[in-house]
């Protein structure tokens, strides 16, 4: 005849130790779970401040760019005029 442990029946203790086992288990992976997210959220938020830099330097480029343009075209301008007038 087999016994109780036998069939896979087991003592409470031994139920709720696994379950404690199981617990622990489960609240280790969640902790890795929540290290791997806090490391996704900061890398994310270094990415959106180095872009912030970057539209930045984008913005700070094109006003020069902007400006060189306009001095240019007056440069141009003046140069017409002057090439007007002596013809």
């Amino acid at each position: 005849m087999t016994s109780d442990n036998d069939c896979g029946r087991m003592a409470p203790t031994e139920l709720f130790a696994q379950i404690l086992e199981q617990k622990a288990a489960c609240n280790a992976l969640l902790e890795k779970k929540n290290d791997v997210i806090a490391t996704l959220e900061d890398e994310v938020c270094d990415s959106d401040d180095q872009f912030r830099v970057l539209i930045a330097d984008f913005r700070e480029n094109l006003t020069v760019l902007s400006a060189r343009m306009e001095t240019h075209i007056q440069t141009i301008d003046n140069l017409e005029g002057t090439v007007d007038v002596a013809a």
